[in-house]
């Protein structure tokens, strides 16, 4: 399974789009250390009744291999950003914020 998880995390942040910018040549380089595990059991554990988050927005990276997904309890004003392959799954972020609402406003 760590294999994987190297793979994983290897293949989305070498295809990343911006290290192919040239615009971002100044930007600095970081490392994080992410939480990753089998896919079911990070949605099953994020919708689980003490946290209540339940997908809001999905993206695909811009190679098509992974998903970003936003999940969000508005009555808790939380939220945890999720990066899944086909099994594997990275909690990439968490937070609190106002979802009251509309997240993103469109003109449609």
């Amino acid at each position: 399974m760590y294999k994987q998880i190297i793979l994983f995390l290897g293949l989305t942040i070498s295809g990343s789009t911006f290290a192919q910018n040239k615009l971002l040549d100044d930007y600095i380089k970081i490392q994080k250390e992410v939480l990753c595990h089998n896919k079911e059991d990070i949605f099953k554990e994020l919708s689980a009744p003490d946290i209540k988050e339940k997908p809001v927005w999905v993206g695909k990276d811009p190679h098509g291999k992974t998903d970003f997904i936003l999940l969000v309890n508005e009555r808790k004003n939380t939220f945890t950003i999720v990066q899944a392959a086909e099994s594997i799954a990275c909690i990439i972020g968490i937070g609190t914020g106002n979802f009251k609402g509309n997240l993103i406003k469109t003109n449609q």
